[in-house]
Parts: C-alpha cells; sequence; structure tokens
C-alpha cells in the first residue's frame, strides 16, 4: 500500500510519473535523460533486481560512484523495512508497492519510503523494477531518530548506534562535547567514554547501564551520565542511549546518622553473586532480618520466584532450540522482568516455525521437482520475510534456465538443432556451463547430421567421390559411420570404374564386329553377283550344246559353223573358268570373313564373362554394404538405449541415434535398389550372351555353307577345265568330223548333262550366298543389340561420379 499520509513534493513527482506510466502517456522503453534527471532518487533493476542504472538524484543523496551502483544487487544495500510491502514483494507479485524503510548509504542515513514499480518496457519480454526513495517533508507521524530517542526517555540526549555513530541529539544538550566528536559524528571517540573500561562490558550485554560522574573543571559543575544499550523494536537492533543528571550539591554538608546494615549488604551481595552465576533459586532467609525488612525481603523472595520460574521455562525452551527443536512456545509461569522476552520469543518462534513449515514445503516441491512454488510471506516480517522472499527469487533464478534448458532440449528431440539457449537469460554457477554443454550439444550435432546428409545427398546424386570432412571430428559411433561412408564411396568408384571399362571394351568389340560384318555381307553379295552370272553363262552353255545336238546331223554340211561354236564354247569355258576361280577366291575370303566374325564374337562373349565377374564383385560389395547398414542400424539402436538410460538430457542423443537409424536405412534402401539395378544388368548379359551364342551358331552353320559352296566351285572349274579341253580336242579333230560325229554328238549330251550340273550347283551356290547374307544380316541385327545394351550400360554408369 502506499502511505498516503506521507505528503511531499518529492512523493507528489513520484506519483505523477507512476501515473504516466500505468496509464501509457509516457512509454517507458529504457534508460533516458529524462528518467536521469528525475527529481527523486531512482534505480533501475531488472528482473533479477541487479541494479542496471542509477540517476543523479540518487547518486547525489546516497553518495555511491555510478560505476559502483551498475552490477550492483539491490541485497547488498542497507535497507531495512520498517511496515508496508518491501521490493521484494513486488518483484513476486508483479504489483506495485510501497513501504517504510530505514536506509543507510556512504552519506546519508534515515527513514525514507521507498516504492517499488514493477513494468515491462516497450520491445521487450522480461520486467524490469523502478524504485523510488522519496523524503518526507517533516511529517507528523513518520519515523525519525528523534522520536525513537524521545521515546526511549524523556531525559535522552544522544542516540548512537553500537559503534558510536549519532543517530540524534538534543538540541538543547548541555553536555560539553568537543567540538571534533560533533565534527566526526561517533560519541566513542570521546575519552570521557573510551578511557571508562566499563563501556566494552555494556556493549557485550545489552539491557546493561553504566553510570559516571564527569566534571567540568572549568564551570566547576558536575554531572551524572548514564549510558544504557537498548534493543529498540522499530530498529530491529540495539542501540546506545545517554541521558546527562546535573548534580547540585546539598546546602549541609553534614552527612546523616545511617544504620548499620553491612549484614544485609552482604546478604545481598551473595545474592547478586548468585545472580550472576545463573542461580536463581537462592532465597534470603526471612526470620534473620527485623521485623521491619520482612516486606521487603518476601518482595525480594517473590521476585526470585517468579524469575526463577520464567528463567526455567527460558532454559528449556532455548536448550531444545539449541538441540535443533523448535518448541511450539515457551510458557509464561507469571509475570515477571522476562515476560517481555518471552512474549517475543514465542513471537520468534512463531516465525521460525512459519519459516520451517515454508522451507519443508520448498524443500518437498523441489524433491518432486516442482520449482514453480512460491513461499508465503504474507506472516513474515524483518530477516524472516527476507530469507523467504531470497528463497523464492532462488527458485526463480533456478527455474528460468532450466525451462530454458527443457525447451532446448525438447527442440533437440524435434531434430531442431540450430535451437540456442536464450542468452538474455542469466545462468548462475553451473547453469552457464551447463549452458554452454548444451550449445555444444547442439552445435556438434547439426555439423555432425549436416555433413552425413550432404554426403548422403552427393551420393544420391552419383557422386561417390564425396567424403566426410576429415577436419571435423568425431568420436565413438560417429566414426564407424563415418569409416562406413567413405568405405562405401571407394567401393562402388572402383566397381563402377571397372563396369565403366568393361561397357568401354564392350563397344570397341561391337563397332569391331560391325565393321567385318559389313566387309563379309559386301563380299558376300559380290559373290551372290558373280555366282548368278555362272548360272546364266551355264544356262547359255546348255543351250549351246543342245543346240549343237539339234545340228549334230547335219554337223558334216556346217563344219565351219560348228567349228565357230566349238571356238565360242572353248571362249566361254575359259570365261566360265575364269569366274569359276574368282568364285573360289571369294568364296575363300567370305570363309576367312566368317572366321574373323567368329572369333570377334568370341571376344565378346570373353568380354560378357568379364562383365559378369565384375558385377558379381559388386554384389559382393552391395552386401558388404548392406551389412554395415545393417550393423549401423543396430549401433543406433544401441544408442537410442543409452539415450533412453541417460533421461532428459539424453533426448538429444535419441534424435541423432534416430536420424543414424533413418540413414542407414536409406543407405540400406540404395542398396537394394543398385542389387535391382545389377539384376537388370546381368539379366541383359545373359540375353546378350545368348544372342552371341545364336550368332557364333549362325556363324559355324555358314562357314560350312561357305566351305561346300568352295568345294562347289572347284568341282565347277574343274569340270569347266574339262569341257575347255574337249573343246579344244573337237578344234583338233574337227578334219575327223566325219568319222567321229556320232563320238561328237555323244559328248555333246554330255557337255549338256555337265551343263545341268553345273546350273544346279550355281543356283545352289547363289541359294547359299543368299542364305549367307541373311545370317549375316541376322549376325548384324544381334550385334546391334549387343552394342545397344551397351551403350544402355555407358549411359547408365555415365550419371556417377568416380
Amino acid at each position: 500500500m502506499i502511505h498516503n499520509s506521507i505528503v511531499s513534493r518529492e512523493g507528489t513527482a513520484a506519483d505523477l510519473f507512476i501515473q504516466h506510466i500505468s496509464q501509457g502517456s509516457y512509454a517507458f522503453s529504457c534508460w533516458d535523460d529524462y528518467v536521469d534527471s528525475f527529481p527523486v532518487p531512482l534505480l533501475l533493476c531488472d528482473h533479477t533486481l541487479t541494479i542496471s542504472h542509477a540517476n543523479e538524484a540518487f547518486l547525489s543523496f546516497s553518495g555511491f560512484q555510478k560505476e559502483t551502483m551498475e552490477g550492483m544487487h539491490f541485497r547488498n544495500l542497507t535497507i531495512s523495512l520498517i511496515s508496508g510491502e518491501s521490493v521484494w514483494d513486488a518483484a513476486l507479485s508483479g504489483k506495485m508497492t510501497s513501504g517504510i524503510a530505514e536506509i543507510v548509504f556512504p552519506e546519508n542515513a534515515g527513514f525514507y519510503e521507498v516504492r517499488a514499480l514493477p513494468t515491462v518496457p516497450e520491445g521487450a519480454s522480461l520486467p524490469v523494477m523502478l524504485v523510488f526513495f522519496i523524503k518526507p517533508d517533516n511529517p507528523p507521524e513518520f519515523h525519525s531518530y528523534d522520536k525513537i530517542r524521545n521515546s526511549l526517555s524523556e531525559s535522552c540526549e544522544i542516540l548512537a548506534e553500537m559503534d558510536g555513530t549519532i543517530l540524534s541529539m538534543s538540541s538543547g544538550s548541555s553536555i560539553p562535547l568537543p567540538a571534533d566528536i560533533i565534527l566526526n559524528n561517533n560519541i566513542l571517540k570521546w575519552d570521557v567514554l573510551t578511557e571508562n573500561p566499563a563501556i566494552q562490558e555494556v556493549k557485550n550485554h545489552p539491557g546493561t547501564e553504566i553510570r559516571f560522574v564527569h566534571e567540568n573543571i572549568l564551570l566547576e559543575v558536575s554531572h551524572l551520565i548514564t549510558v544504557r544499550v537498548c534493543s529498540v523494536v522499530i530498529l530491529k537492533r540495539s542501540v546506545l542511549f545517554l541521558t546527562v543528571t546535573e548534580l547540585i550539591p546539598p546546602v549541609n554538608e553534614q552527612k546523616p546518622i545511617t544504620p548499620d546494615n553491612s549484614a544485609l549488604s552482604s546478604s545481598l551481595e551473595q545474592l547478586a553473586t548468585e545472580i550472576t552465576e545463573g542461580n536463581f533459586s537462592h532465597r534470603l532467609e526471612i526470620e534473620l532480618w527485623p521485623e521491619d525488612l520482612h516486606p521487603g525481603i518476601q518482595a525480594i523472595n517473590n521476585a526470585m520466584e517468579r524469575i526463577e520460574k520464567q528463567f526455567c521455562a527460558l532454559t528449556d525452551g532455548i536448550s531444545q532450540m539449541n538441540s535443533g527443536w523448535i518448541p511450539l512456545s515457551i510458557p509464561a509461569p507469571a509475570e515477571g522482568p522476562f515476560t517481555g522476552i518471552i512474549n517475543n520469543l514465542n513471537g520468534a518462534l512463531d516465525s521460525l516455525q512459519l519459516m520451517v513449515a515454508t522451507v519443508e514445503s520448498f524443500t518437498m516441491s523441489v524433491m518432486e521437482g516442482n520449482l514453480t512454488m512460491k513461499g508465503d510471506t504474507s506472516g513474515l516480517s524483518g530477516y524472516y520475510h527476507a530469507m523467504i522472499a531470497g528463497m523464492n527469487q532462488m527458485l526463480v533464478k533456478l527455474n528460468t534456465p532450466l525451462l530454458e534448458m527443457k525447451r532446448v532440449a525438447k527442440s533437440f528431440a524435434g531434430c531442431e538443432f540450430s535451437s540456442r539457449m536464450d542468452e538474455k537469460i542469466a545462468y548462475p554457477g553451473d547453469f552457464a556451463s551447463m549452458r554452454e554443454s548444451m550449445d555444444a550439444i547442439g552445435i556438434w550435432c547439426s555439423a555432425v547430421v549436416g555433413e552425413i546428409d550432404r554426403v548422403s545427398s552427393r551420393y544420391s546424386s552419383g557422386d561417390f567421390t564425396a567424403k566426410m570432412n576429415s577436419k571435423l571430428e568425431v568420436t565413438g559411433d560417429f566414426t564407424t559411420i563415418r569409416n562406413s561412408l567413405d568405405n562405401i564411396g571407394i567401393q562402388i568408384s572402383d566397381s563402377i570404374t571397372v563396369l565403366r571399362n568393361a561397357a568401354d571394351v564392350l563397344t570397341i568389340e561391337a563397332d569391331g564386329i560391325k565393321r567385318e560384318i559389313a566387309a563379309v555381307s559386301g563380299q558376300a553379295e559380290t559373290l551372290a553377283c558373280y555366282t548368278g552370272a555362272v548360272s546364266d553363262r551355264a544356262v547359255s552353255v546348255q543351250e549351246e550344246v543342245r543346240q549343237m545336238v539339234v545340228s549334230a546331223d547335219t554337223a558334216m554340211q556346217a563344219l565351219c559353223g560348228m567349228n565357230e561354236k566349238v571356238q565360242e564354247v572353248a571362249c566361254t569355258s575359259a570365261r566360265t573358268h575364269e569366274m569359276s576361280s574368282q568364285g573360289v577366291i571369294l568364296a575363300t575370303q567370305s570363309r576367312e570373313g566368317i572366321d574373323a566374325i567368329s572369333e570377334a564374337a568370341g571376344s565378346v562373349d570373353n568380354g560378357i564373362s568379364r562383365i559378369h565377374e565384375e558385377l558379381i564383385s559388386i554384389e559382393k560389395i552391395i552386401k558388404v554394404v548392406t551389412d554395415i547398414a545393417n550393423q549401423t542400424n543396430l549401433l543406433a539402436i544401441n544408442a537410442a538405449i543409452e539415450a533412453a538410460h541417460a533421461g532428459s538430457y539424453g533426448k538429444g542423443f535419441a534424435v541423432v541415434a534416430s536420424e543414424v537409424k533413418n540413414l542407414a536405412v536409406q543407405s540400406k534402401e540404395s542398396t537394394t535398389s543398385i542389387s535391382q539395378t545389377l539384376d537388370a544388368l546381368h539379366d541383359a548379359f545373359r540375353e546378350v550372351r545368348d544372342k552371341v551364342s545364336q550368332v557364333q551358331g549362325e556363324i559355324e552353320s555358314r562357314s560350312y555353307a561357305i566351305c561346300e559352296m568352295v568345294h562347289l566351285f572347284e568341282k565347277m572349274a574343274g569340270e569347266i577345265e574339262v569341257i575347255a579341253t574337249m573343246s579344244r580336242e573337237t578344234g583338233v579333230l574337227s578334219q575327223e568330223q566325219e568319222n567321229r560325229i556320232a563320238d561328237l554328238n555323244q559328248r555333246a549330251r554330255t557337255i549338256g548333262e555337265l551343263m545341268v550340273e553345273t546350273a544346279r550347283d550355281a543356283g545352289a551356290s547363289a541359294e547359299a550366298c543368299a542364305s549367307s547374307c541373311r545370317s549375316i544380316e541376322q549376325i548384324s541385327g544381334h550385334i546391334e543389340t549387343v552394342a545397344r545394351y551397351a551403350g544402355e550400360i555407358h549411359g547408365g554408369i555415365s550419371g556417377f561420379t568416380v
């Protein structure tokens, strides 16, 4: 609440400033010149109550340096709450608070109204705290050291701290204080006090006092000075105060006759000794004294009885507290000198019990993992209140980085390794190293997964030269993954290189075979032409022989014509013999071409065998890669199990293990795809081998036919040679035609029959040539198929980079 009874110029200025911020008429975003020049002392703290700025008014009245204030925590300021609510209440509740507090700064001390305003600057997410220190303008009900001094005793002249610092002094004090004491503002530097040894005893025993007489020789005046230590509730501490009484000498210096009470004095001294030693059971024997002293002695014994009971109650309660147990309360047997102490101690026990209950609740919540719980400070004050408020602040400081770590760990679990811890959050103690560890995990995992993704992407695009970056340091199972990926690229590159070389060899061999087939095909066509010409010549010869047989009866009359015909037959036989010889040569060349084709087909078959062996080697490599992928999958499963054992801190590694497992599955799928491609290549090469085998069978068949054709040409050449010889003999024996006409007729028939056989052999030779051409065309088609498969193989592997 705001203390409305305190009306001051500073309070009015603070009210207007707070009103402007609350209503939004002043948009507070950061520390600016207006706030720095604000007339009311003002501090700006962050959400952890660490001081970030102090305005000029605060630095002027407090005596602190600007460099000292920045980075100082608010708890390090000497501020004691008297009434109302503290700055810690504002930090916990998020609402404006106001309270009266005693402050002690290097150059100022006293009672001030302290107002705390939590607010969130524009553009920021975390709140800040504005703390105002308002000095009243002589309020009648406001606390002051003068009021405290007057409340202690009407004759109290000086109020001071236990270290001698003067808090209040009567303006009409008759104590002859030296000027340097007033200048230094410390009463304990007065020689009158420092030379009195009893002053230390007083400071060490609160509630006691000493008295001594100070004689002023110059003024011939004596003063009775009393120094007492008193515990002031409002200040929550003990202070010194001095009273001064002027001693007036009596008119008659004659001393009155006093009775002898030495025995009573001795008994009282013994009683005082027992009390000093803590023995409150000692009593004065009333029957030993005159009756006029009995009431006083009885009163002393009754007082001792009450004191003993109260002292025993206090002793029992303090013993329990000393043993670690906090009693519910300390009973007060009767009214006595310790009644106030017992009541105050009971109030302290209530606060302790409330604080212990709050701490136990804190402890149970923290053990259960609940760091959002806040302790109730409504029934506490002073240091108890500050302790619970500090524990609340401690939990806030612990919970904030833990929530941030939970957020980052959740991002890691979702494969978002780019997530980082918020740098705007304070990370006290070991949380700073935990923050660095979390960020390092994210950076390292991002680098490893990114590198694996880069290499896998290049593999999927056909570039098997990719390797993981050697500068990236990996450990554990990631080393196996890196080695496996690198070995996959190396082995597949080697296999593809071998396959590419084999495909190039197959293409070259196919081109050679096509050239040989083209040459053989041309020769076969030429041979077919010659064979057709031989067949036509044979038909012509057959017709000529038939005509010769028809005209045999008239040979005698047409001897000259017969000689010409014989010459024509001889020429025709010579030309036929020449054509038959040329046919033998062409048939021999065709056989040699067929042999070359057969030899080339054998080379193709050998190349296909080598390619088949390389494909088998690639299948072995693919099997090894598949085994590596399966092993990587098992390693990823084991890593996921270990990460599950590690709990929430292992979620990031569980995600990495999952990614590794996915990569292993992808690698296995890739090897499966490659295996299917290799199976297709196996089928294609088997089909090529079958076609080559068919080509070889056709080549062998046609080679045999060409051999037969060569034999026919050789036989036909011999027969034509016989015809030529017979024609020559016919020319020689033309003079004997008359005698040998019958023999010539017979020979003409024989020649006709030979021509029929020659025409038939020439037709068979033409059919063999045509069949060879068709076989060569089929061989050419098969070779085209082989070349097409070789081109497909070469095109399939051309997309790979090795």
